[in-house]
């Protein structure tokens, strides 16, 4: 665990668009975590940084019931399990969302929304983060314990 530098704290805000007092970096098993005034923020997991789960909204993906189990288990998304869909690109980060509307993770999009539209099968989001994994536990603890 480390704080950030002023300076560092700075470039951080300017990035994620927030005024964070101070920014704690956490080391996981699986990834870095970026605390912002003690809330879990940003997550760092193989060079591609994201906002925890809680902040992204959109772009996203609607899956249906039957994709749950498995994407909360870490799968990744794939196209059959997809009956909503908003605009987005190639390598982007979207918010895969219950059919309530309730964001259960985080991916990066392997194609584009119009590339997506076309295809009937594979695997379509790469998911990086979800509802139960380590960031997300470690986050509810701490939010607990604050």
């Amino acid at each position: 665990m480390r704080f950030l530098s002023n300076k560092e704290r700075k470039v951080f805000n300017k990035k994620w668009n927030v005024k964070c007092k101070r920014v704690k970096e956490v080391q996981l098993k699986s990834c870095l975590v970026y605390e912002c005034d003690d809330k879990v923020w940003v997550v760092k997991r193989n060079d591609v940084e994201f906002p925890f789960l809680e902040y992204v909204k959109e772009p996203y993906v609607v899956v249906d019931n039957g994709a749950l189990p498995f994407i909360l288990k870490g799968a990744d998304v794939m196209r059959p399990g997809i009956v909503e869909l908003s605009e987005f690109n190639k390598d982007q980060i979207v918010a895969v969302k219950n059919m309530k509307g309730l964001t259960i993770a985080v991916g990066l999009a392997l194609f584009s929304s119009e590339e997506i539209k076309t295809m009937e099968k594979g695997k379509v989001i790469k998911t990086l983060h979800y509802i139960n994994d380590e960031v997300w536990r470690y986050a509810k603890h701490t939010q607990h314990n604050a």
